[in-house]
């Protein structure tokens, strides 16, 4: 396999690891298990904090060893986590496979698209990053919306046995995508990188960060963004609450998946169309309209599923635009710089994600306008492209 491959190969690496016939009934199973709304987002910020604690040393790991070593790392811990999942009746045992989820996600933040974007700047096509990217995360949509019809079918009865049934899926289909990361070609010029000391790749990343821009726009970027995290957890209970039986969740969310795949296929549609700039407020101001229909408007039941597919959309659609914006703004130690960035975004977590944790234990409407005010206050924040600051 040649470096010109790697972009097919992470495809379709990333459209059979993200099979889970889970998703439908997540928050259900969490519920099943014993759990509440609040413990739930609990869950997300244990996360968050194992997130944080790795995110440097896993960045610099993978500026050293490459990001086929990383990938490949934080897939066989992500498979302990689920195969975890199937014996997790305990709170303690849900907080060790939140903390799994939290490291296999440092082996991986910054390090996928800094694969993509080095492999495509090693054939001249780094300007095609956003395109790419839009294909590459629209992958997991056709294989969610098939596998959550599946999944919601086979689980709605909501029994321990059936449970059990879409966790075994599931783990299957990530040794298939842990086969398909064996295959990818580290860039040369990642071969750089690895003589450079990882005390270097820091302090290159803390220069960027103290120096760039990009900074405060980022900080902006995840108070506007983070709430949809809170929305993930909640999104089952909130259409439930608006009268959606259990046995439609798949085909809500199969066509949903659908969605966002043609969307993100028309990606570059969008960027001709529209300024990048102007795609960045829009999203957010958008954003914030949903959360505040989902407050005030969401046991209407035709306002929750538009909500919800608003949401689900919109949340996938700023990924590849973001990600061409992150990526052009760095030259040097790409993996170490944006797992600092990611550090930073756990830190924001844990601060929004604990603040509406407290907001659920009075009502999801109340956490749902704690995300339009954070939303809100990221909107307060300048947005600057590359292209701009280099003019």
């Amino acid at each position: 396999m040649a470096v010109k491959d790697n972009p097919k190969i992470y495809f379709w690496a990333s459209f059979f690891g993200s099979i889970s016939f889970l998703v439908p009934v997540l928050t259900l199973f969490y519920l099943h298990r014993g759990l509440t709304l609040s413990d739930i987002l609990i869950l997300f910020v244990i996360d968050v904090v194992f997130s944080l604690i790795f995110e440097v040393p896993t960045g610099t790991f993978a500026d050293k060893y490459g990001h086929k070593a990383s990938l490949i790392v934080s897939q066989l811990i992500f498979i302990l986590s689920i195969v975890l999942l199937i014996f997790a009746f305990d709170k303690w045992m849900f907080y060790l496979i939140a903390a799994l989820v939290g490291i296999s996600t440092t082996f991986h933040s910054g390090v996928k698209d800094a694969l993509i974007y080095e492999s495509l700047e090693e054939i001249g096509k780094k300007h095609t990053m956003s395109k790419v990217w839009g294909k590459i995360t629209s992958a997991p949509q056709i294989a969610l919306a098939i596998a959550v019809i599946f999944g919601a079918y086979i689980a709605k009865d909501l029994t321990e046995m059936q449970f059990i049934i879409v966790i075994v899926l599931g783990i299957v289909f990530s040794l298939v995508k842990l086969g398909l990361l064996f295959k990818l070609t580290t860039p040369k010029s990642h071969e750089l990188s690895r003589l450079i000391h990882p005390y270097e790749h820091l302090k290159e990343g803390f220069r960027f960060i103290r120096k760039s821009p990009y900074f405060l726009m980022a900080i902006g970027q995840m108070f506007i963004y983070i709430p949809f995290w809170a929305f993930r957890e909640m999104a089952q209970p909130f259409l439930t609450n608006a009268g959606v039986a259990v046995m439609w969740f798949g085909l809500i969310y199969a066509l949903s998946y659908l969605f966002v795949y043609f969307v993100l296929n028309k990606i570059e549609w969008f960027e001709n169309k529209f300024k990048t700039k102007t795609l960045i407020y829009s999203i957010a101001i958008l954003n914030l309209v949903a959360f505040l229909a989902a407050a005030f408007l969401g046991n209407i039941l035709i306002v929750a599923l538009i909500v919800f597919v608003a949401l689900f959309v919109l949340r996938r659609l700023r990924t590849p635009i973001m990600t061409q914006v992150a990526n052009d703004y760095i030259t040097k130690s790409r993996s170490t710089v944006l797992s600092l960035f990611s550090g930073l975004d756990s830190l924001f977590d844990i601060m929004i994600i604990g603040t509406l944790a407290g907001l659920a234990t009075i009502s999801l409407p109340i956490v749902f306008i704690g995300c339009a005010v954070f939303i809100l206050i990221g909107l307060f924040f300048p947005v600057r492209l590359a292209s701009e600051v280099k003019s």
